[in-house]
């Protein structure tokens, strides 16, 4: 009898645990409006979830500014931004789902995306068609975020006045800011970049797919080196980059230790990947298949490349550098010493073990 007792008090101590537990669970907020998103900041705990509601919206101008929250489309691709649309992302630890940015326009300076928060993740975002200096800016300080299966094409880089065009040159889709003490971190995983282009009738510039820092960021080198960038310490993988003709460099690496792994570039016409600036880089097992440039090298020190394929492509290799500057820079900078660099020919199979791109310090392996 008394054993039925103490059972019967741990399942009503149970049930008191559950109920108190269910009072701290996430909640699902609905909305449809800028004001409503505003408002329900202001309201929602980390974890909760903040549900835009399906449809087509324009000129929605949110700013999500708290942390280890959810915002997500009600159903994947169902909630469609166009105008003015735009989003800045200064909370840390936050999940961004299921949005598209349709025909967005923000004009010559905007950003349809701005990332100054941390630790944040994208999954399954459509940037197409849209007008903009950028498709995302991630800036300095914003470290360990990571963007999924998202899709970035149809950059429109013509501008609408000529006297716009000083605001898009270099204006990269993607551009990833570098500061010292300050590595990004940023993920870019199973994504796809398509269709940017340089228009024949506009004079501007430097329309990278992607940019990962700076060439103007960075301390000086010492006396036997190159001048060192800041270390950016991102990764691109398994993405798919296509019509990528806006620069001749689809992704410019400007910044140290970063790594370009398992992508496939196709059709991308006079570009390639280039390690401008930065060192100790990895590039190994994509595919540059279709057209356009393998990769090159231009500035910077113990990079190493290997297990490339390249199949229909311009100089799948090449090394260069960049001797310009004072007298005194290319006195100390000097040129590059290669390693186990093959012949290469438009196609061919990249079965090289691993190169390095270096002068005189030994090949580091780098994780």
């Amino acid at each position: 009898m008394e054993r039925s007792k103490n059972i019967t008090r741990r399942i009503a101590l149970l049930l008191c645990i559950g109920a108190l537990g269910n009072s701290g669970l996430a909640k699902e907020w609905p909305v449809s409006s800028a004001q409503q998103f505003d408002s329900t900041l202001n309201l929602a705990s980390p974890g909760d979830e903040i549900v835009w509601e399906d449809g087509i919206y324009s000129d929605v101008d949110l700013t999500l500014d708290q942390d280890r929250l959810v915002f997500r489309a009600e159903t994947p691709g169902g909630v469609i931004f166009k105008g003015e649309s735009k989003l800045n992302l200064t909370g840390d630890g936050n999940t961004v789902n299921g949005f598209r940015y349709v025909n967005s326009n923000v004009g010559p300076k905007g950003v349809i995306l701005n990332v100054e928060g941390s630790y944040n993740t994208f999954t399954e975002i459509d940037l197409r068609n849209c007008r903009g200096n950028r498709y995302l800016n991630i800036r300095s300080r914003s470290q360990h975020n990571t963007f999924e299966y998202c899709n970035f094409s149809g950059f429109n880089f013509l501008p609408n006045d000529p006297s716009e065009q000083f605001y898009y040159a270099g204006s990269a889709m993607i551009n990833i800011i570098t500061e010292d003490g300050f590595p990004s971190y940023a993920t870019f995983r199973r994504c796809s970049l398509k269709d940017v282009f340089l228009h024949e009738s506009s004079d501007v510039t430097n329309h990278e797919a992607i940019k990962v820092g700076s060439g103007a960021q960075g301390p000086g080198g010492n006396e036997n080196d190159t001048p060192r960038q800041w270390p950016s310490h991102c990764l691109v993988e398994y993405c798919y980059f296509e019509n990528c003709e806006g620069d001749p460099e689809i992704i410019t690496s400007k910044s140290e230790g970063n790594i370009y792994r398992y992508n496939t570039f196709y059709s991308c016409a006079d570009a390639g990947l280039t390690l401008r600036n930065g060192w100790e880089c990895v590039v190994y097992g994509n595919f540059f298949i279709g057209g356009g440039r393998g990769v090159r090298v231009k500035n910077g020190s113990r990079s190493v490349i290997f297990n490339n394929y390249f199949d229909g492509v311009m100089q799948p290799i090449k090394l260069e550098f960049d001797r310009g500057g004072s007298p005194e820079r290319r006195e100390k900078t000097g040129p590059f010493v290669t390693s186990r660099l093959p012949t290469t020919r438009s196609s061919m199979r990249s079965r090289l073990g691993r190169w390095a791109c270096r002068r005189e310090n030994p090949v580091r392996r780098i994780s």
